[in-house]
């Protein structure tokens, strides 16, 4: 049983080197970047403390989440805009 437990927490620790690699360079690279570094740091903390602290590495799925819903807003807004979708943003109401 303890050898499956070693084998398992090996291939975590290769996954979890695999993706907070590129997670830091792109921290490092847009930290680098901007043009005002210290507005970057006060406006990412959530991000940066992520690859700071392996204790908060799991809030990276809460930023996949944040994105998901950013992305069916933007969707609700352009079929608003366009008309499309076949009913209006206001519940309750239909185009006509």
């Amino acid at each position: 049983m303890a050898f499956k437990y070693a084998r398992s927490q090996e291939a975590y620790d290769r996954f979890s080197a695999a993706t907070n690699l590129p997670l830091t360079l792109l921290a490092v690279i847009r930290l680098y970047l901007s043009p005002s570094r210290t507005r970057f740091i006060t406006h990412h903390l959530v991000d940066l403390a992520v690859v700071v602290l392996p204790v908060l590495r799991p809030l990276r799925a809460v930023r996949l989440l944040r994105l998901f819903n950013l992305s069916r807003a933007a969707v609700v807004l352009v079929n608003a805009l366009t008309g499309s979708g076949g009913s209006s943003p206001i519940v309750g109401c239909t185009s006509s």
